[in-house]
């Protein structure tokens, strides 16, 4: 049997972490004994959240993991490097590393700048397993999560049929990876004079998102972690199922708060951190057609909700925002800084609208029934 599968990322049209999710897909594999990675930068925190996903997966925890990963430019963390190597049943080597690290300035005669990984039993003489993924994204933040990237999962299960075979034969067991490792260095032979190095000169890392980073990962004190963290950082707008606001200006009067899920905050600028209840997060410039733009906030509530002020009904917007659905449009910024957000209203139909344009969109439902989503 032959599979293959495509792994398109790019975080302006909602492909969050396809990266990650090939590579962590290969491993999910059944039956094999050995995992191999062959890497051009690594950081920390890309190989930190990777290991963390690949850790849960059985197969690989048993498997024997090599790695193979460049210092060319000194672009790779040393403590991502220490990472990979503390792995139980693990061996890392650096291409050309003693070299490297000898120049003084991390230049490279020959740069090692493949991301491929492999799964297999070719180790024990069983050529009957094989899986590879082969990508654009190294072992970073961006280029696991977020950077425009691109990948390819394939794999085999007995092959059978000359084509199938013709194709198996093509990559059977990563030959180039197997000519490199017998001439790389282990890691144990340069990491401390490369920490030296890399700590006295500090290059660049010319590809890591942090703050992404630390969106996706989340922790004790963010209220939101994962994809969808991402996606709402990312997404062009957010769409929110309006029923009867809650007349917060008196009996008569339309009201003008609405109640978004724990989190949402994230697309409207402010940071994923828990704060205390009825804690305002900051101020936002929103504006509705046919009106001016208006400074409005955006809280915590006291019913663990993001909570959005609108502009007031009837003078800064329609009458009533009852019984619709809302979609705020990203609008750039104002010159102090001020997120600006372009508020469209309207109904079920207009939804599908918005959707059909859209590259992308996820939709997610609140605990009440009203329904939610991002557009890409």
């Amino acid at each position: 049997m032959y599979v293959q599968r495509w792994f398109p990322q790019d975080r302006s049209i909602g492909a969050i972490g396809q990266t990650m999710l090939g590579i962590t897909s290969l491993a999910e594999l059944r039956g094999y004994s050995q995992f191999r990675a062959g890497v051009a930068y690594a950081t920390f925190n890309g190989c930190n959240m990777l290991v963390d996903e690949l850790r849960r997966i059985s197969c690989w925890r048993k498997s024997y993991k090599r790695w193979l990963i460049s210092i060319d430019y000194g672009r790779t963390e040393p403590d991502a490097l220490k990472l990979l190597a503390d792995i139980p049943n693990t061996e890392l080597r650096i291409p050309n590393g003693l070299e490297v690290v000898a120049t003084g300035g991390f230049m490279a005669a020959s740069p090692f700048h493949p991301k491929a990984y492999a799964v297999d039993n070719i180790a024990k003489g069983d050529k009957s397993v094989f899986g590879v993924f082969l990508g654009s994204g190294n072992l970073t933040g961006s280029g696991l999560l977020t950077g425009s990237e691109c990948g390819i999962l394939a794999y085999w299960s007995e092959p059978v049929g000359a084509q199938q075979k013709a194709m198996f034969s093509a990559y059977d067991g990563m030959s180039w990876f197997e000519k490199v490792w017998e001439s790389a260095d282990p890691i144990s032979e340069l990491i401390t004079k490369y920490s030296k190095l890399w700590k006295k000169s500090k290059p660049p890392i010319v590809e890591e998102d942090e703050d992404i980073v630390d969106l996706y990962v989340g922790g004790p004190n963010h209220v939101i972690g994962g994809d969808f963290a991402v996606a709402l950082a990312s997404a062009k707008g957010l769409w929110i199922e309006i029923r009867e606001l809650y007349k917060n200006r008196g009996p008569n009067e339309a009201g003008n708060q609405v109640d978004t899920p724990r989190g949402t905050r994230v697309f409207f600028g402010f940071p994923p951190t828990a704060v205390a209840r009825d804690t305002v997060l900051g101020p936002v410039v929103l504006q509705n057609e046919g009106f001016g733009p208006v400074e409005c906030s955006v809280r915590f509530a006291n019913n663990h909700m993001d909570k959005v002020n609108l502009p007031i009904p009837g003078a800064d917007g329609p009458a009533s925002y009852d019984n619709s659905i809302l979609l705020f449009e990203r609008s750039g910024s104002t010159a102090q800084g001020t997120p600006k957000f372009r508020i469209l209203i309207g109904d079920e139909a207009d939804l599908d609208k918005w959707k059909d344009e859209s590259s992308s969109e996820e939709e997610r439902t609140m605990q009440s029934g009203r329904r939610y989503g991002v557009l890409f």
